[in-house]
């Protein structure tokens, strides 16, 4: 092989040229991501390119949506977003049939939990490629502006859907300029509260009972965010949360029917969408900042909400930026003067409860005067 190893991915028909994206070379009717081996020796990594894809291609349609703020154009059906209505296209995503029969040689960026791992990392100064070793591989050009999926043979639509939607827009809106955190919102009649907090503390869940209380959901997971004159905005995600079954089971009571949802790995995904008022569709200024933080304590412990300041607040919100391994410390740089000028001008508090699924309807009275309802 060569010095240059070209990922490709056939489109029908091509897309429509809006100059070519770094990385990115139009060639009759495919895309191809050059990403040049490195240089410097040591350990490599030698991955096959995926199989056919056996799921649900649409010919030569292609859709437009939005999603985070952004229009998203792509090559198959996202039934779960709203359409977009026109205007300039910021991604271009597409779905490949083709096996490519190549090796892409990298050392890793992140990913070693075994051999192969379950998730990698590549990268050149062409862009990215995301493997996910019994699913699919992502390439993102190095503009965040186009995307090519190769899925694995028989994997299923839907779990190439909930990765787009995840990691791999995460990373193509950072290398677009825009911050992201890992965080679940709801709308309030004064603007949207996000909800910060480790995997598993909780988030989705109370994300989720807010919106069944009257709060629509408006991201889970990725909370894209922009500044507009003197605010902050949060942009609409899409309606589907992740939840573990005792949270599912917990919730049942409170939802006016069931939802429909599917299993994933060890939780469900639940769609918001078929039920009016729980999800919103419009971009919000952002109210406030909750920082999640249940304890292990006596039944009779309270829920506290506590100011943080600034510069601790700053600390908390860094660390929940998403794909934060995978980014230039010149991106990183200017995210960080993004979220000092974000913490500075957002109320940031630290919402207290004890441990438990039980708690959470106090938690949700706890903050729903101070921080829900209707305020300045």
């Amino acid at each position: 092989m060569g010095g240059t190893v070209a990922w490709t991915s056939r489109l029908h028909p091509p897309p429509i040229s809006r100059g070519k994206a770094p990385g990115a070379s139009q060639q009759a009717d495919r895309v191809v991501c050059s990403l040049p081996r490195p240089k410097e020796r040591g350990k490599r990594y030698c991955l096959r390119a995926a199989g056919t894809w056996q799921g649900n291609l649409k010919g030569g349609s292609l859709f437009t949506y939005q999603i985070y703020g952004l229009c998203l154009e792509s090559n198959i059906s996202l039934p779960q977003l709203l359409p977009c209505s026109g205007g300039r296209v910021d991604v271009h995503f597409h779905l490949d049939g083709a096996s490519q029969g190549a090796d892409l040689i990298f050392p890793p960026m992140a990913g070693h939990g075994r051999n192969p791992p379950p998730f990698v990392a590549y990268r050149s100064s062409n862009g990215y490629v995301l493997r996910w070793s019994d699913y699919f591989d992502f390439c993102i050009s190095s503009d965040g502006r186009r995307i090519a999926c190769h899925p694995r043979p028989g994997v299923e639509e839907a779990l190439v859907r909930l990765a787009l939607f995840g990691r791999v827009l995460s990373l193509a809106m950072h290398l677009q300029g825009i911050p992201n955190l890992h965080s679940s919102a709801v709308a309030t009649p004064s603007g949207a509260v996000a909800f910060l907090a480790a995997q598993g503390k909780g988030k989705s869940t109370l994300a989720t009972l807010c919106a069944l209380q009257g709060h629509p959901l408006v991201t889970e997971e990725v909370l894209a965010l922009r500044r507009v004159d003197e605010k902050f905005y949060v942009y609409p995600g899409y309606p589907q949360v992740r939840l573990s079954p005792d949270s599912l089971e917990f919730l049942a009571s409170y939802l006016p029917r069931p939802l429909k949802s599917e299993p994933d790995d060890d939780k469900f995904r639940v769609y918001l969408g078929d039920v009016k008022g729980l999800f919103c569709t419009e971009p919000q200024s952002l109210r406030a900042i909750c920082l999640l933080d249940p304890f292990s304590g006596s039944p009779g412990c309270g829920v506290a909400i506590e100011e943080v300041s600034p510069q601790q607040a700053l600390a908390e919100v860094v660390q929940n930026i998403l794909n934060v391994d995978l980014l230039d410390r010149e991106v990183i740089a200017r995210h960080f003067g993004f979220l000092a000028e974000l913490v500075a001008r957002v109320p940031v508090r630290r919402l207290r409860y004890p441990v438990g699924l039980w708690h959470l309807p106090n938690v949700y009275v706890a903050v729903k005067d101070p921080l829900l309802s209707r305020g300045q």
